[in-house]
Formats: C-alpha cells, sequence, structure tokens
C-alpha cells in the first residue's frame, strides 16, 4: 500500500538521484501540506468555488511532483467537482482527502529520513 500512497523512485527519477535534495522537497512538502489542507477547508466552508478548486489544484500538482499519486488523484476529484459547482460534494470529501494526507504523510517519513511538527490537518 505504501507504493500507492508514495512513489520514492519517481521522485528521485526528476530529482536526478540527489538523495539531499530528495529529502529538502519532502520536508518542504511535509510541512507545506497541511497549510494547503486547511486552506482548501477554510475555502470549502465559505462556499467559495473558486478558491477552493485553486488550493485543490495546488494540492494536486505539488502531491504529483512528490511522487504520491493516490493523493494527487483525490485533489483532482475534488478539483473537478469545485470547476463544476459541486461544492458540498467537494466539502463531504475532505475528510477523505485528510485521512489519505496522514497515510501518505506516514509513508513518506517511513521512507525517508525526514519529519516535521504536525499540525492539525
Amino acid at each position: 500500500m505504501n507504493e500507492q500512497l508514495y512513489d520514492g523512485n519517481a521522485l528521485r527519477h526528476r530529482l536526478m538521484n540527489d538523495e539531499a535534495l530528495v529529502v529538502l522537497v519532502a520536508k518542504e512538502f511535509l510541512a507545506d501540506m497541511p497549510r494547503q489542507l486547511t486552506s482548501l477547508q477554510a475555502a470549502l466552508v465559505a462556499d467559495d468555488a473558486a478558491a477552493s478548486g485553486r488550493h485543490a489544484h495546488s494540492i494536486k500538482g505539488a502531491a504529483a511532483n512528490m511522487g504520491t499519486m493516490a493523493l494527487s488523484c483525490a485533489a483532482a476529484q475534488m478539483e473537478r467537482a469545485c470547476a463544476e459547482g459541486r461544492l458540498a460534494e467537494a466539502a463531504a470529501e475532505l475528510p477523505a482527502l485528510q485521512n489519505l494526507w496522514r497515510a501518505t504523510r506516514a509513508a513518506i517519513e517511513t521512507a525517508l529520513p525526514v519529519t516535521v511538527e504536525r499540525k492539525s490537518a
């Protein structure tokens, strides 16, 4: 299951097997994603389709770049729902996205020598 959550080989390939860079990118990703999820949640609560879609899009791209495709795909579904005006559906999917994030974070922390202070997201 961890391979579906985090593809370290894909990330290493994109970063030309520079292990120090892999760790740096992972640390930044782990630190930033809780903020991204909090911003998405706030936009959904505010019933702001445009902002919700932008935040979902940012999560989708960051997750894809990191090699966390399950998280990226889930964010893409939320982005699509926001673009189509289905905010209630997107909001209903937020807890699943947050749970997927927690599992993804654990997979990355298991695979790499990284930890960051955990926020609520």
